[in-house]
Protein backbone atom coordinates (compact mmCIF):
# COMPACT_ATOMS: atom_id res chain seq x y z
CA UNK A 1 0.00 0.00 0.00
CA UNK A 2 2.69 2.54 0.69
CA UNK A 3 4.48 1.53 -2.89
CA UNK A 4 0.96 2.11 -4.50
CA UNK A 5 0.62 5.79 -3.26
CA UNK A 6 4.43 6.50 -4.46
CA UNK A 7 5.81 6.56 -0.35
CA UNK A 8 9.08 5.24 -0.36
CA UNK A 9 8.51 4.48 3.43
CA UNK A 10 5.50 3.90 5.43
CA UNK A 11 3.79 1.64 8.46
CA UNK A 12 4.22 -1.10 5.76
CA UNK A 13 7.51 -0.79 4.64
CA UNK A 14 9.08 -0.61 8.45
CA UNK A 15 6.99 -4.18 9.21
CA UNK A 16 8.93 -5.50 5.54
CA UNK A 17 11.75 -4.41 7.46
CA UNK A 18 11.95 -5.61 10.59
CA UNK A 19 8.85 -7.91 11.05
CA UNK A 20 10.29 -9.75 7.49
CA UNK A 21 13.69 -9.06 8.03
CA UNK A 22 13.26 -7.61 4.29
CA UNK A 23 16.94 -6.68 2.76
CA UNK A 24 17.10 -2.72 1.18
CA UNK A 25 17.43 -3.93 -2.33
CA UNK A 26 14.67 -6.38 -1.57
CA UNK A 27 12.49 -3.26 -0.93
CA UNK A 28 13.67 -1.49 -3.78
CA UNK A 29 13.16 -4.33 -5.82
CA UNK A 30 9.41 -4.16 -4.88
CA UNK A 31 8.65 -0.57 -5.23
CA UNK A 32 10.27 -0.56 -8.39
CA UNK A 33 7.61 -3.40 -9.67
CA UNK A 34 4.62 -0.58 -9.64
CA UNK A 35 6.51 1.54 -11.95
CA UNK A 36 5.34 1.65 -15.52
CA UNK A 37 8.57 1.61 -17.33
CA UNK A 38 8.95 -1.75 -15.77
CA UNK A 39 5.25 -3.31 -16.74
CA UNK A 40 5.10 -4.74 -20.16
CA UNK A 41 2.73 -2.63 -21.95
CA UNK A 42 -0.23 -4.94 -22.59
CA UNK A 43 0.06 -7.73 -20.04
CA UNK A 44 1.01 -5.52 -17.19
CA UNK A 45 -0.19 -1.91 -18.06
CA UNK A 46 -2.39 -0.57 -15.41
CA UNK A 47 -5.43 -2.73 -15.49
CA UNK A 48 -8.12 -3.54 -13.40
CA UNK A 49 -6.12 -6.29 -11.65
CA UNK A 50 -2.90 -3.87 -11.31
CA UNK A 51 -5.02 -1.81 -9.49
CA UNK A 52 -4.52 -4.58 -6.29
CA UNK A 53 -1.67 -4.56 -3.99
CA UNK A 54 -2.05 -8.58 -3.95
CA UNK A 55 -0.64 -7.93 -7.57
CA UNK A 56 2.34 -6.47 -6.65
CA UNK A 57 2.87 -9.55 -4.57
CA UNK A 58 2.36 -12.13 -7.07
CA UNK A 59 4.86 -10.23 -9.44
CA UNK A 60 7.53 -10.07 -6.52
CA UNK A 61 7.43 -13.56 -6.52
CA UNK A 62 7.51 -14.63 -9.36
CA UNK A 63 10.22 -12.10 -10.68
CA UNK A 64 12.42 -12.37 -7.53
CA UNK A 65 12.86 -15.76 -6.83
CA UNK A 66 15.76 -15.16 -4.25
CA UNK A 67 13.23 -13.52 -2.24
CA UNK A 68 11.68 -16.63 -1.34
CA UNK A 69 12.36 -17.06 2.09
CA UNK A 70 10.62 -14.27 2.76
CA UNK A 71 7.14 -16.16 1.99
CA UNK A 72 7.64 -18.84 4.56
CA UNK A 73 7.83 -17.27 7.25
CA UNK A 74 6.31 -19.46 10.16
CA UNK A 75 2.86 -19.32 10.40
CA UNK A 76 -0.05 -20.98 12.21
CA UNK A 77 -2.49 -20.64 9.01
CA UNK A 78 -3.30 -22.89 6.74
CA UNK A 79 -4.51 -20.89 3.93
CA UNK A 80 -5.09 -17.13 3.16
CA UNK A 81 -8.45 -16.00 1.77
CA UNK A 82 -8.16 -14.92 -1.93
CA UNK A 83 -9.13 -10.82 -2.48
CA UNK A 84 -12.23 -11.58 -4.28
CA UNK A 85 -12.04 -8.35 -6.84
CA UNK A 86 -8.50 -9.20 -7.56
CA UNK A 87 -9.18 -13.19 -8.54
CA UNK A 88 -12.50 -11.42 -10.65
CA UNK A 89 -9.64 -9.22 -12.30
CA UNK A 90 -7.33 -12.49 -12.96
CA UNK A 91 -10.13 -14.31 -14.31
CA UNK A 92 -11.22 -11.56 -16.34
CA UNK A 93 -7.95 -11.28 -18.18
CA UNK A 94 -7.77 -15.19 -18.59
CA UNK A 95 -11.02 -14.53 -20.61
CA UNK A 96 -10.15 -11.59 -22.66
CA UNK A 97 -9.60 -12.36 -26.31
CA UNK A 98 -7.56 -9.53 -27.22
CA UNK A 99 -4.51 -11.92 -25.79
CA UNK A 100 -3.65 -14.40 -28.14
CA UNK A 101 -1.35 -17.79 -28.06
CA UNK A 102 1.45 -17.18 -24.98
CA UNK A 103 0.35 -14.02 -23.78
CA UNK A 104 -3.29 -15.65 -22.64
CA UNK A 105 -0.97 -18.80 -21.47
CA UNK A 106 0.99 -15.95 -19.09
CA UNK A 107 -2.05 -14.76 -17.86
CA UNK A 108 -3.06 -17.84 -16.08
CA UNK A 109 -0.14 -18.68 -15.05
CA UNK A 110 -0.31 -15.48 -12.95
CA UNK A 111 -3.79 -16.03 -11.47
CA UNK A 112 -2.32 -19.75 -10.69
CA UNK A 113 0.82 -18.35 -9.29
CA UNK A 114 -1.39 -16.62 -7.01
CA UNK A 115 -3.58 -18.86 -5.72
CA UNK A 116 -0.55 -20.99 -4.74
CA UNK A 117 0.88 -18.07 -2.73
CA UNK A 118 -2.32 -18.18 -0.08
CA UNK A 119 -0.80 -21.57 0.91
CA UNK A 120 1.75 -20.69 3.56
CA UNK A 121 4.90 -21.56 2.60
CA UNK A 122 4.35 -22.66 -1.64
CA UNK A 123 6.36 -20.73 -3.56
CA UNK A 124 6.57 -20.44 -7.61
CA UNK A 125 8.65 -19.76 -10.16
CA UNK A 126 8.07 -19.60 -13.65
CA UNK A 127 9.38 -20.66 -17.05
CA UNK A 128 12.11 -23.04 -15.65
CA UNK A 129 14.03 -24.60 -18.11
CA UNK A 130 16.55 -27.09 -17.73
CA UNK A 131 19.71 -27.67 -19.11
CA UNK A 132 18.90 -29.49 -21.72
CA UNK A 133 16.45 -27.07 -23.12
CA UNK A 134 14.47 -29.54 -24.32
CA UNK A 135 11.48 -28.60 -22.85
CA UNK A 136 9.93 -25.71 -20.23
CA UNK A 137 7.83 -25.91 -17.35
CA UNK A 138 5.23 -22.85 -16.43
CA UNK A 139 5.56 -23.20 -12.97
CA UNK A 140 7.29 -24.84 -9.95
CA UNK A 141 5.74 -25.16 -6.95
CA UNK A 142 8.12 -25.27 -4.01
CA UNK A 143 7.44 -26.04 -0.18
CA UNK A 144 9.57 -24.16 1.65
CA UNK A 145 7.78 -24.87 5.28
CA UNK A 146 10.44 -25.45 7.60
CA UNK A 147 8.82 -27.97 9.52
CA UNK A 148 6.39 -31.14 8.29
CA UNK A 149 3.49 -30.20 6.92
CA UNK A 150 0.31 -31.89 5.13
CA UNK A 151 0.63 -30.08 2.19
CA UNK A 152 4.22 -32.00 1.60
CA UNK A 153 3.08 -35.26 3.03
CA UNK A 154 0.71 -35.15 -0.18
CA UNK A 155 2.16 -32.66 -2.89
CA UNK A 156 5.75 -33.27 -2.20
CA UNK A 157 8.47 -30.61 -1.63
CA UNK A 158 8.29 -29.46 -5.12
CA UNK A 159 5.91 -30.03 -8.24
CA UNK A 160 5.05 -28.63 -11.55
CA UNK A 161 2.32 -26.86 -13.15
CA UNK A 162 1.07 -26.01 -16.20
CA UNK A 163 -1.31 -24.15 -17.54
CA UNK A 164 -3.23 -24.44 -20.44
CA UNK A 165 -5.67 -21.38 -21.76
CA UNK A 166 -7.05 -23.22 -24.64
CA UNK A 167 -10.75 -22.62 -26.16
CA UNK A 168 -10.75 -26.00 -26.36
CA UNK A 169 -9.86 -29.47 -23.70
CA UNK A 170 -6.64 -30.69 -23.73
CA UNK A 171 -6.15 -33.70 -25.58
CA UNK A 172 -4.63 -36.82 -24.17
CA UNK A 173 -1.10 -35.86 -25.97
CA UNK A 174 -0.23 -33.18 -24.15
CA UNK A 175 -1.55 -34.58 -20.61
CA UNK A 176 0.79 -37.37 -21.41
CA UNK A 177 3.48 -35.01 -22.21
CA UNK A 178 3.30 -33.35 -19.29
CA UNK A 179 3.23 -36.36 -16.73
CA UNK A 180 6.13 -37.27 -18.46
CA UNK A 181 7.81 -34.36 -17.65
CA UNK A 182 7.02 -34.94 -14.20
CA UNK A 183 8.58 -38.57 -14.31
CA UNK A 184 11.84 -36.82 -15.78
CA UNK A 185 12.24 -34.40 -12.84
CA UNK A 186 11.14 -36.98 -10.59
CA UNK A 187 7.70 -35.21 -9.12
CA UNK A 188 5.15 -36.77 -7.64
CA UNK A 189 2.65 -34.04 -8.33
CA UNK A 190 1.31 -32.01 -10.95
CA UNK A 191 -1.32 -29.93 -11.65
CA UNK A 192 -2.75 -28.83 -15.17
CA UNK A 193 -5.12 -25.04 -14.84
CA UNK A 194 -6.90 -26.20 -18.07
CA UNK A 195 -10.11 -23.19 -18.73
CA UNK A 196 -11.70 -25.63 -20.75
CA UNK A 197 -10.50 -29.15 -19.14
CA UNK A 198 -9.30 -32.60 -20.71
CA UNK A 199 -10.70 -34.64 -22.66
CA UNK A 200 -12.54 -37.68 -21.19
CA UNK A 201 -14.64 -37.28 -18.11
CA UNK A 202 -17.33 -38.65 -18.78
CA UNK A 203 -15.83 -42.50 -19.46
CA UNK A 204 -12.79 -42.20 -17.80
CA UNK A 205 -11.10 -42.81 -21.10
CA UNK A 206 -8.67 -40.14 -22.58
CA UNK A 207 -6.54 -37.63 -20.36
CA UNK A 208 -8.50 -38.07 -17.20
CA UNK A 209 -8.03 -42.12 -17.58
CA UNK A 210 -4.45 -41.14 -18.11
CA UNK A 211 -4.28 -39.36 -15.02
CA UNK A 212 -5.87 -42.72 -13.02
CA UNK A 213 -3.43 -44.84 -14.72
CA UNK A 214 -0.70 -42.99 -13.91
CA UNK A 215 -1.45 -42.80 -10.53
CA UNK A 216 -2.27 -47.03 -10.58
CA UNK A 217 1.25 -47.00 -12.13
CA UNK A 218 3.60 -44.97 -10.66
CA UNK A 219 1.58 -42.93 -7.62
CA UNK A 220 2.04 -39.61 -9.64
CA UNK A 221 -0.91 -37.27 -8.63
CA UNK A 222 -1.62 -35.07 -11.56
CA UNK A 223 -4.77 -33.29 -10.80
CA UNK A 224 -7.08 -30.73 -12.95
CA UNK A 225 -8.35 -27.08 -12.11
CA UNK A 226 -10.77 -25.86 -14.44
CA UNK A 227 -12.25 -22.68 -15.25
CA UNK A 228 -15.74 -23.54 -12.64
CA UNK A 229 -13.71 -24.43 -10.31
CA UNK A 230 -11.74 -20.52 -9.84
CA UNK A 231 -15.76 -20.11 -10.23
CA UNK A 232 -16.38 -22.09 -7.00
CA UNK A 233 -13.57 -20.52 -5.00
CA UNK A 234 -15.40 -16.67 -5.84
CA UNK A 235 -18.50 -18.14 -4.86
CA UNK A 236 -16.78 -19.52 -1.54
CA UNK A 237 -18.22 -22.94 -1.84
CA UNK A 238 -14.67 -24.11 -1.32
CA UNK A 239 -11.31 -22.82 -1.12
CA UNK A 240 -8.02 -24.19 -3.75
CA UNK A 241 -6.26 -25.80 -0.35
CA UNK A 242 -9.67 -27.65 0.32
CA UNK A 243 -10.27 -27.58 -3.48
CA UNK A 244 -6.74 -29.39 -4.18
CA UNK A 245 -7.32 -32.47 -1.20
CA UNK A 246 -10.38 -33.17 -2.67
CA UNK A 247 -9.45 -33.77 -5.92
CA UNK A 248 -5.92 -35.48 -5.23
CA UNK A 249 -8.74 -38.04 -2.90
CA UNK A 250 -10.71 -38.48 -5.52
CA UNK A 251 -8.01 -39.87 -7.90
CA UNK A 252 -6.82 -42.17 -5.15
CA UNK A 253 -9.93 -43.55 -3.58
CA UNK A 254 -13.03 -42.52 -5.48
CA UNK A 255 -15.61 -40.38 -5.66
CA UNK A 256 -17.31 -39.63 -2.94
CA UNK A 257 -21.13 -40.69 -2.26
CA UNK A 258 -23.56 -38.37 -1.18
CA UNK A 259 -25.71 -39.06 1.56
CA UNK A 260 -28.78 -37.83 1.99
Amino acid sequence: DDALVRHTTGEGSERLRYSFGMSHKALTDFNRIIQPHGLDQRMYAWSEANRYADDMLVRFALNHPENSHLFASPTSVLEFPPNPPYLRALLNLVDDDNFRGTEKGKLLERLAAYLFLLIPGLIPSANLIPRSQDFENDLLVSNLRSSGNFEAEIFGRDFLVECKNWQSKVQVNHVGYFLYRMRLTHTKFGVIFATKGITGRKRNNAAHGLCQRAFHEDDSLCLVVERDDIEAILSGTTSFRSMLMEKANELRFGKRRRIE
